[in-house]
Formats: structure tokens, C-alpha cells, sequence
């Protein structure tokens, strides 16, 4: 199968975790088939949130239920769920879209093995933004996940024109949320 060559050149590269996207046609028993020999490489999966429901996000990575499965939380993808998008009014858009994805890390727990952080430009709706002064309440995030004592990987995803200023603007915010919230 194709994800075997994967999981041996992340591997062959001593990788310590590999995002997948959730595919919803996946069966719970094939995804505890690939956990098993990413357990074997010593190689945790995180299945990447890619819009669609939070509720069927959840429901994915608790029926799987293995050790070496869990979340790689894409907080701007979680702007895009189908429960943020039915809300027209954006400061109400803005409280729900925090509120779930502080609600998802609680819920994910020690499931949560890796996380996508970019923010959402409000005026657009558009992701894959600087992490200060926008849609997602990044001090209220950090926060939610000392309070789980998460401890893995922050990635900064950034399509932003001044992509360098954007990624040292970035760094430098969650650097300093770090310092405060753990």
C-alpha cells in the first residue's frame, strides 16, 4: 500500500510524527491498520481537521482509537467547518470559531499531537495568515492548551505576500504567548 513507502521515508528520516488528511471513506479499521505499523516505526499520525464537520473530526479520531493516532489540529481549517460557515453575523462567526477550537483541544486531549497555527483574516475570511490581531484569540488558545499541558510541535503556516516580515511577526507572538502561558 502507498502510505507503507510514506511511513518508511519518514522513518528513514526519523520523523516523529506524519500528518495525514482525514478521508471520511477510510474505514476505522484501515487508519488502526496504519497506526499499527507507525507503532512499530515509532512514528505517531496526526489526522489533519480539513473543514467539513468538527463533530465528524471528533467522531474520526475517537472511533480509531490507537495509541499512535491522533489529531494534527489545523486551527485555521477550523474557521471553515461547516458549524463556523452557517453563521453569517461575523462577530458571532468570531466568538464560535474560538469557542470550538478551544472546545476541540479540551476534547482532543492527549490526542492532540500536533498543531497547523496561522490566523484568519476577518475582512475576508481568508486563512493561512499572521498569527496576531485577527479572528482567532491566540492568547485564549495557548492558554486552553497549557491547561492540557500540550507539549508538541506549533506550525506556522503562513501565504502571505511579505511571507518573511509575516513568519518573523509570527514567531516572535507565539514565542511570547509561550513564555507567558507555560
Amino acid at each position: 500500500m502507498e502510505w507503507r513507502k510514506w511511513l518508511d521515508r519518514a522513518s528513514y528520516i526519523d520523523a516523529e510524527i506524519v500528518t495525514i488528511h482525514s478521508n471520511l471513506t477510510f474505514s476505522s479499521n484501515i487508519f488502526r491498520e496504519i497506526g499499527d505499523y507507525a507503532q512499530d516505526l515509532d512514528i505517531k499520525i496526526g489526522i489533519k481537521n480539513d473543514g467539513r464537520s468538527m463533530l465528524e473530526y471528533i467522531d474520526i479520531i475517537k472511533r480509531i482509537d490507537h495509541p499512535y493516532i491522533g489529531a494534527t489540529l489545523d486551527l485555521g481549517h477550523c474557521g471553515f467547518f461547516q458549524e463556523i460557515l452557517i453563521v453569517k453575523e461575523l462577530s458571532k462567526r468570531i466568538k464560535i470559531l474560538n469557542k470550538i477550537i478551544c472546545s476541540l483541544i479540551r476534547d482532543l486531549g492527549s490526542k492532540l499531537f500536533l498543531l497547523h497555527v496561522y490566523n484568519i483574516d476577518t475582512a475576508r475570511w481568508i486563512d493561512h495568515r499572521s498569527l496576531p490581531n485577527e479572528a482567532i484569540d491566540f492568547h485564549r488558545v495557548i492558554k486552553t492548551l497549557s491547561d492540557i499541558g500540550y507539549n508538541g510541535f506549533y506550525i506556522i503556516e503562513l501565504e502571505e505576500i511579505a511571507w518573511r516580515e509575516k513568519a518573523v511577526e509570527s514567531g516572535r507572538f507565539l514565542s511570547n504567548l509561550l513564555s507567558i502561558y507555560t
